[in-house]
């Protein structure tokens, strides 16, 4: 099974969907979010506003807390504490490199996400994002154990 598994025929966040995730960045800019405090100037968890919930839950799943995750360098190796699998649908940062590693450190999957296409993230594994250029901006929702 892959760790990055893209999924055929979810429909693409609409125009004026995208428009929100980046007014909830500009609202939500430097407000404090429960995260890992080492990461603060790389990474980003940002809820995703009703109107952006309301249709990720209508179209996509309806079990799962939608948010924004805003990448603006690379991030390094980690596992996601309380976190099986995400999925993700990157807005922008789409030549990014999602790398997955097993438990002895060794490389086992890369994958680039290509920009307005979902994927399912195994996150429970150690990964990595590198080459980052400039910023990644993707919606995610949490499959928990």
């Amino acid at each position: 099974m892959t760790n990055a598994k893209h999924i055929k025929g979810l429909p693409k966040l609409p125009e004026h969907l995208v428009a929100e995730v980046h007014a909830s960045i500009k609202e939500n800019k430097g407000t404090e979010f429960p995260g890992i405090e080492s990461l603060k100037d790389i990474y980003e968890w940002i809820p995703a506003n009703d109107k952006i919930q309301n249709w990720c839950k209508e179209n996509i799943s309806e079990d799962v807390y939608w948010a924004i995750q805003v990448i603006n360098k690379d991030l390094p190796k980690h596992k996601d504490v309380g976190t099986e699998s995400k999925f993700n649908y990157i807005i922008a940062g789409g030549d990014a490199v999602t790398h997955f590693y097993d438990d002895d450190g060794q490389e086992i999957e890369n994958k680039i996400l290509k920009t307005n296409e979902w994927y399912i993230l195994k996150t429970s594994v150690s990964h990595e994002v590198t080459d980052v250029n400039n910023i990644r901006i993707s919606i995610t929702g949490r499959i928990t154990p």
